[in-house]
């Protein structure tokens, strides 16, 4: 565990760096930038990302570079990350890292959490422990030995509900973080505030753990019947803010973007804490629109007023 400050506010998800943009044009064409998703981060009160940079040992958010005869991607160059995550630092947005783990190779997952997170500038770890951590429990202290003197911050985001996933290692993985970041996910209810409180009670409970709480919450579609409505993030929020949280966060920015764009306008008009919403910058003046006949007649009184001056 080491030193560090706790994300406050409002946090956003991304899975792909060039989905992550302005709109739903940026969605679908990766044309979003670094640049566009600091600025939409500063007109909707985001103060931090959690970006995909590990999928288990495979260095993540890389540039694709060749591709196959099936269109394929075969090779790549990792000068994506970087410099997209200094642009964010640049405009005051924190920029945290999530790994995928498997803990098929649970060293070499660990050591390449290791290496790459400040190689990256990332201002810390999310461990991603889904089904493949429960069907490798076992393994889950060679990967978190790797991450015991680690010298950035660390956090667990994983299941909800720790009663209904026994299996995971959740001590092993706790004992290394600085703070827990559940995925409270309520998929087919709408009921965001019930699930928060109950999920928190059950880490607290059944964990026994003090760490600080900073849930991740449902902005998004499966695809299905079943989406996150603009009142469900709203009362997750207010949920959140009632139990004290520091902070709160989304998945995913892709898929609000694309699908769930009031979404995404509930979560940027609700302040979070004292982290303020800044005022939207106000529109450029335009300047007058003249008729042809106009302009003929302001440049004839403009060389009339010249010659009887002169």
């Amino acid at each position: 565990m080491t030193d560090f400050t706790l994300p406050k506010g409002k946090g956003m998800f991304v899975y792909k760096c060039k989905h992550a943009g302005e709109n739903e044009r940026d969605a679908i064409y990766a044309t979003g930038t670094a640049e566009k998703v600091a600025s939409e981060c500063k007109k909707a009160g985001i103060t931090y990302v959690i970006v995909k940079c590990l999928d288990g040992t495979w260095k993540y958010n890389q540039r694709p570079i060749e591709w196959d005869n099936a269109g394929n991607t075969i090779k790549w160059v990792d000068d994506l990350l970087q410099p997209w995550v200094q642009t964010l630092h640049s405009a005051g947005i924190q920029v945290w890292g999530y790994q995928y783990v498997y803990l098929n190779y649970p060293e070499q997952e660990g050591d390449a959490a290791l290496e790459r997170t400040p190689a990256m500038g990332l201002d810390g770890l999310y461990i991603d422990a889904e089904i493949e951590a429960k069907k490798n429990a076992s393994k889950t202290a060679k990967y978190t030995a790797r991450l015991l003197n680690a010298p950035f911050p660390i956090g667990l985001c994983s299941y909800r509900y720790p009663s209904l996933h026994p299996e995971l290692a959740w001590r092993t993985f706790l004992n290394i973080c600085d703070f827990n970041a559940p995925q409270v996910y309520w998929e087919g209810a709408h009921n965001p505030a019930k699930q928060l409180a109950d999920a928190y009670l059950e880490h607290k409970n059944i964990l026994k753990s003090n760490l600080p709480f900073l849930p991740v919450g449902s902005a998004y579609t499966p695809g299905s019947s079943w989406s996150a409505t603009p009142e469900d993030v709203i009362a997750f929020m207010k949920k959140a803010e009632t139990l004290g949280f520091p902070s709160v966060s989304f998945w995913e920015w892709y898929n609000i973007k694309r699908y769930l764009p009031q979404n995404w306008d509930a979560i940027a008009t609700y302040q979070y804490g004292d982290v303020v919403i800044p005022e939207p910058e106000p529109e450029p003046e335009q300047p007058p629109q003249y008729s042809l006949e106009e302009k003929v007649e302001r440049l004839w009184n403009a060389h009339k007023e010249l010659w009887e001056g002169g």
